[in-house]
């Protein structure tokens, strides 16, 4: 909610900057471009020190940091100073918070994860929802200034939420070729703990045992029928776990850099199809949030009003996010189905605004079918998919760069949006 909400809440900050500054809306838009590359753009890189140190530290050092660089920013003089706080601390900082704390959800949870997902996605529609009026409201009462210094210390909440997560012990798992894995569970289904893990490997597995509480250490029946052809298309799980192998008793550096960064993902394919979709995904969808409260205003609604519309459209990702689950859980349809369905409505609502003309009702038609089908999309295209291509095991690493795809796509999304509206000066070929 605090991570995504304040990335969104830029475009309330946007109206202000422009006739603060006086600058281009290309050059202003910029900083909400950086601020998203440098968030996602370190994703195999936060996704390996995750894997190493764990998440507790990683969020909590981010949530600092991040408030640290908001404090920074109330005391800018120029855009180019709020690239460099903003977009660049800023960035980097939330991006240190948000992988790690959307993989732990897929760590906890196998047999709803989707549920579990999109309540926890939810906090994002919570945050489109609540902010933009705050930061309005704020803006309004204390300057742009005094707002940002306020959302610092909202934002400090992050610390508190990272002190609050912890590794979930592991399950070691015997596979039907007689290997084992070690999956990550919080229940007391032959439960161990990190240390303690390599002795364990020797000991007997009761393989009946397992079999009966598969529904919590792995996925339903349902899904295993739905997803077993689809999980690990292009090979199966003991090639790779070879080809790791053979990876890690190499000496060359080029190898240990790339088992470091999970490089042996790309070869799957679905892994490689999430990416490339993620990259146009990202584009679009940031450009529609920020550039949407600037839309509404151009178009003779209030400022006010026009920030309601972001309350509306959260409102609606609130509710795709949680009802969406139970539906994806039965297994009837893969999460890359059903998010690629919701993508299209996403980019057939957007059309709206070509016919809106100033109505308000137009406006909030368009944040409520943008918002419900972006609730579904977003919470099961990433971290969902992922688990189901992937496996828990390399959860994380194929989540970060998942993130570094969609960073290209955030950085250009925003900027091609200002400059096309500063050649053109009509916001509606934005969308």
């Amino acid at each position: 909610m605090l991570i995504m909400g304040s990335v969104v809440s830029m475009g309330v900050f946007l109206v202000v900057l422009l006739d603060y500054f006086g600058e281009s809306t290309g050059k202003t838009a910029t900083i909400q471009s950086l601020q998203s590359f440098m968030m996602l753009f370190p994703g195999p890189v936060v996704s390996s020190l995750n894997n190493k140190f764990g998440t507790r530290p990683m969020v909590v050092i981010g949530g600092i940091c991040s408030s640290a660089g908001l404090l920074l920013c109330s005391f800018a003089n120029s855009i180019n100073a709020l690239l460099v706080t903003y977009g660049v601390i800023v960035g980097l900082a939330s991006g240190m918070s948000y992988g790690p704390s959307i993989v732990i959800i897929g760590h906890y949870f196998h047999k709803r994860h989707a549920v579990a997902n999109g309540i926890v996605f939810a906090g994002t529609g919570t945050g489109i929802m609540v902010l933009p009026p705050l930061c309005q409201v704020l803006i309004d009462t204390y300057g742009w200034r005094g707002a940002i210094i306020v959302i610092a210390g909202i934002n400090l909440n992050i610390v508190v939420c990272g002190m609050l997560m912890r590794a979930p012990r592991q399950c070691v798992r015997e596979r039907e070729d007689g290997t084992r894995t070690k999956d990550n569970i919080n229940t007391n289904v032959e439960c161990i703990d990190d240390d303690n893990a390599a002795a364990d490997d020797d000991d007997d597995i009761n393989k009946e045992r397992l079999l009966e509480a598969g529904d919590v250490v792995g996925t339903n029946n349902i899904q295993i029928d739905h997803y077993r052809d689809s999980y690990m298309l292009s090979q199966s799980t003991n090639e790779q776990t070879d080809d790791v192998q053979s990876i890690h008793n190499a000496k060359s550096p080029l190898k240990k850099i790339g088992v470091i960064l999970a490089l042996h993902l790309f070869t799957n394919s679905w892994f490689r199809i999430l990416l490339f979709s993620v990259l146009f995904w990202s584009t679009g969808h940031l450009l529609f949030l920020f550039h949407l409260v600037n839309r509404a205003v151009s178009d003779d609604i209030p400022i006010l009003d026009a920030t309601f519309v972001m309350t509306i459209l959260g409102i609606c990702s609130i509710l795709g996010r949680v009802l969406h689950g139970w539906f994806v859980d039965l297994g009837y349809f893969s999460p890359m189905f059903l998010s690629s369905c919701a993508f299209c409505v996403c980019g057939a609502s957007a059309l709206l605004v070509l016919v809106a003309n100033g109505n308000y009702w137009v406006y909030a038609l368009m944040a409520i079918l943008y918002g419900t089908s972006c609730g579904i999309g977003v919470a099961l295209h990433g971290s969902v998919s992922m688990k189901v291509c992937v496996g828990t095991e390399h959860l994380s690493s194929a989540f970060g760069w998942y993130l570094f795809s969609a960073s290209f796509g955030n950085a250009l999304g925003p900027f091609l949006g200002g400059m096309i509206f500063f050649f053109t000066n009509v916001v509606c070929r934005l969308y």
